[in-house]
């Protein structure tokens, strides 16, 4: 039986780049093409309780990506923090701006699998944790060269001593 000329066809592809709308905040994105043919529904993968708990370890852990997957996420958002955010800040002190220029470069990287998730949660998450990695490193460097130069002024350099 022919198809009916009410119907539209049905578009395999799946295609982020035709939505018109912002993605609503659910567990699900539906494309929408230009022509309203409907397409293949993405479902997205939503933040579990407890997750903003765990360390980068752990979080990889709980992801369970095939493979070196969450290594090389994780590697990579190392290398690019400091082109982006500023090492001595935590995420919270960090300039939306820069933290959204930190995710797109990422996601120009990882979109799969990183894209699967409500709000891009995992990658929130590694921020989170390598902002309080960097600070903290940050920090400690910090501590340790004002101990040094309080060391060096209390030894002060050497007086001459008087003879009477």
């Amino acid at each position: 039986m022919p198809p009916c000329d009410d119907e539209p066809p049905l578009n395999d592809d799946v295609s982020d780049e035709e939505s018109t709308e912002e993605e609503p905040l659910s567990s699900s994105r539906t494309s929408i093409s230009s022509n309203s043919h409907p397409t293949i529904q993405r479902v997205l993968i939503a933040q579990p309780k407890g997750v903003g708990n765990l360390g980068l370890v752990q979080l990889g852990a709980k992801l369970n990506w095939e493979g070196d997957t969450y290594q090389r996420v994780v590697k990579y958002a190392e290398k690019i923090f400091p082109v982006y955010l500023k090492t001595e800040m935590s995420a919270s002190g960090q300039d939306q701006t820069d933290k959204d220029a930190f995710k797109d470069a990422m996601m120009q990287e990882f979109d799969d699998p990183l894209g699967n998730y409500v709000n891009l949660w995992p990658l929130e998450q590694i921020m989170q944790r390598l902002c309080k990695k960097f600070s903290e490193k940050t920090r400690k460097q910090s501590a340790k060269r004002t101990m040094e130069a309080v060391q060096t002024a209390v030894a002060g350099p050497s007086a001459p001593r008087r003879t009477s």
